[in-house]
């Protein structure tokens, strides 16, 4: 059991919380379009790829770039001639192993709504719609919360920290508290994700990476020196805890939609599905967690089981927090 969640953590510490959505928003006229390409910067890094546009398509002039701390955008108008872009595909020019989500932006020319379409990790092309219609709308941004929790190895650390703790000194952690800590968290990352997703909130990526780190460290802290006798505040208040530690998580969620932007007229369902996403992966996570423990404790392992998990999430986590750390001060 340590050797399979060992094996699952390290094999993803260095790519952790990768999944980031770039944004790609085509701006069609009558005889020209403005393409706008935006990669939000994670720990100092951005994703190595690139949209190709249809070959028919000529750039004007060469690429505009500009890097900040929190993105790197690349700008440049391109002429497609009659022929347009609809039904054409906009291909990427790197394997798509990156984890990256792409949110596809097309302003066709007229009076057309525009339409949105997402990208998932492994797709190399997008297929511009021949007739104009909205592609994939918001319904997509729920399959992408899902994906970006169960595929965010911080958070679903913290989570598995979460269940440790409810646990704690038990076979099993019971139910109650368990629904308690995670609803927590839940508010917690709900309160943030919204304002930050809609720019209202402006914290840089890389602090707030880093303090999502420090958090699943500090639970990993406290699970070592736990005394039954004088339990620390994180064991007397989970839900509490949980919930403060929660408004970190969202400003991490919300990194994943602040640089590409939302659906217009779509903004509060987008966000809403978004957050349904988050909370099914989340759940299926705790699930298979609590199958898990229950497991090792019928086969007597449990306690061996909970002492690797708490050392694991403590190395893993003291690593990300000096790294995401070190990537603020000196950004790549």
């Amino acid at each position: 059991m340590n050797t399979l969640l060992a094996a699952v953590f390290a094999s993803h510490t260095a790519v952790a919380h990768t999944n980031q959505p770039a944004l790609l928003q085509l701006s069609e006229g009558p005889t020209t379009t403005s393409v706008t390409w935006t990669v939000a910067r994670i720990g100092g890094k951005v994703a190595l790829v690139e949209p190709v546009l249809p070959d028919h398509c000529i750039a004007l002039a060469p690429p505009v770039v500009q890097s900040d701390a929190r993105a790197r955008r690349v700008r440049w108008t391109a002429d497609c001639g009659s022929e347009g872009l609809a039904g054409h595909a906009v291909v990427f020019d790197a394997p798509r192993d990156d984890q990256l989500d792409v949110v596809v932006r097309w302003s066709p020319p007229g009076d057309v709504e525009d339409v949105h379409l997402v990208v998932h990790p492994g797709e190399e092309r997008v297929w511009l719609p021949a007739d104009e219609a909205p592609g994939l709308p918001v319904w997509s941004y729920l399959p992408s919360g899902m994906e970006h929790i169960l595929e965010g190895w911080d958070h679903l650390a913290f989570v598995l920290g979460l269940v440790l703790v409810v646990g704690a000194g038990r076979p099993r952690p019971e139910v109650r508290p368990l629904v308690g800590a995670v609803t927590g968290f839940t508010v917690g990352h709900s309160l943030t994700l919204a304002p930050a997703a809609l720019g209202l909130v402006d914290v840089p990526s890389g602090a707030t990476e880093a303090c999502i780190a420090l958090s699943i460290l500090y639970l990993a802290v406290e699970l070592t020196r736990h005394r039954p006798d004088a339990p620390a505040l994180v064991f007397r208040q989970p839900a509490l805890v949980a919930g403060v530690c929660g408004l970190l998580h969202g400003l991490g969620f919300a990194g994943a939609l602040s640089e590409v932007g939302l659906p217009d007229g779509a903004v509060t369902r987008a966000l809403a599905l978004f957050n349904v996403g988050v909370e099914l992966g989340q759940l299926l996570f705790v699930g298979v967690l609590v199958a898990l423990l229950a497991v090792a404790s019928r086969l007597g392992g449990q306690a061996l089981l909970r002492r690797g998990a708490v050392w694991l999430l403590g190395i893993t986590s003291a690593f990300w927090t000096i790294e995401r750390a070190l990537s603020v001060f000196f950004p790549a």
